[in-house]
């Protein structure tokens, strides 16, 4: 439980804003919307679904970021 607590801080400091709360409301939208369809294809936990989205989406973001933060302009 303390490890959660302490992902939910650093994931609010670092990784939530505008752009992020909308990835995550589309995703979770597509998730309810196609929810059936999803599990006759996929067996899989929908939640579970939705975090294999999240994390790659947040991953892709801090590289991003520490790559324009390494870019040198001249």
């Amino acid at each position: 439980m303390f490890a959660g607590v302490k992902v939910t801080e650093l994931y609010k400091k670092k990784c939530c804003n505008m752009i992020t709360d909308m990835v995550t409301l589309a995703s979770v939208a597509f998730i309810i919307y196609f929810g059936k369809l999803i599990k006759v294809i996929l067996p899989v936990n929908l939640l579970l679904l939705l975090l294999l989205v999240q994390v790659p989406y947040i991953g892709i973001r801090k590289y991003v970021k520490v790559w324009r933060e390494a870019r040198v302009y001249v």
